[in-house]
């Protein structure tokens, strides 16, 4: 693990969607020495503060043809991440902050 927090020469880098979400994980995890994603997101993020409720959520459901699933399911472990995960994460990558109907 390399001790350096910031590198300028990574700034002009530039990433999109599942690339950057990839991107941002290697970060975290360099940045975390963790073994795992859930351990380093439990690092970064911390407990939530006691009474603090996070906003419900609710079931957002697609297909896509059966020949997918196997590759989505390799790159969501790839990423050690459970499907809902990794699909959520390219949704944020997508979409930083999803604006209201």
């Amino acid at each position: 693990m390399s001790t350096e927090i910031w590198n300028p020469d990574r700034v002009t880098e530039r990433h999109e969607g599942a690339e950057a979400a990839a991107f941002a994980r290697d970060l975290l995890m360099e940045a975390t020495g963790a073994d795992d994603i859930t351990t380093a997101k439990e690092m970064v993020m911390g407990r939530p503060a006691i009474g603090q409720r996070p906003e419900p959520s609710v079931a957002v459901q697609f297909r896509v043809p059966k020949s997918w699933k196997p590759q989505i399911d390799q790159d969501a472990a790839k990423q050690g991440m459970t499907l809902s995960e990794y699909l959520r994460s390219l949704v944020v990558a997508a979409h930083r902050e999803p604006q209201a109907a």
